[in-house]
């Protein structure tokens, strides 16, 4: 099951967000530049602004037993913490970071598994033991 750190709906009525938040608020916690994240949150087909909001726990703990989970990859841990774009292994990601990374896990009761540091194919911490 994939997640984000901040849920996104396409700008206009496109469903119902919770305690729906602006690119600022991100920025402001992450240390992004504004102008970084407005890049990023828009439709890839539309090029329409996303819509964004603050983290449902109760909607990631019904979409990981609806979905029967068995792992979770975890998108934009940059949103969290900026310092998280340089980490490479699990231990070199921001304390706040592992601390929602562990509350996923214990709401959900799965593992994250893989971790997104950036918006880029590159940039993913695997924590998956083959």
């Amino acid at each position: 099951m994939v997640t984000r750190t901040y849920p996104i709906r396409v700008g206009g009525a496109s469903g119902k967000m919770k305690r729906e938040i602006n690119k600022e608020v991100i920025a402001e916690r992450s240390g992004l530049p504004v102008d970084e994240i407005d890049a990023t949150e828009r439709a890839s087909r539309t090029g329409r602004q996303r819509r964004i909001a603050e983290f449902d726990w109760v909607q990631l703990r019904r979409s990981a037993t609806l979905n029967g989970a068995t792992d979770i990859a975890l998108a934009f841990s940059d949103y969290i913490g900026s310092e998280n774009k340089r980490a490479r292994r699990y231990e070199q990601l921001t304390p706040e970071t592992i601390m929602f990374i562990e509350e996923v896990e214990r709401v959900t009761g799965v593992r994250v598994s893989l971790i997104s540091t950036q918006f880029d194919l590159r940039n993913i911490i695997d924590r998956r033991s083959w």
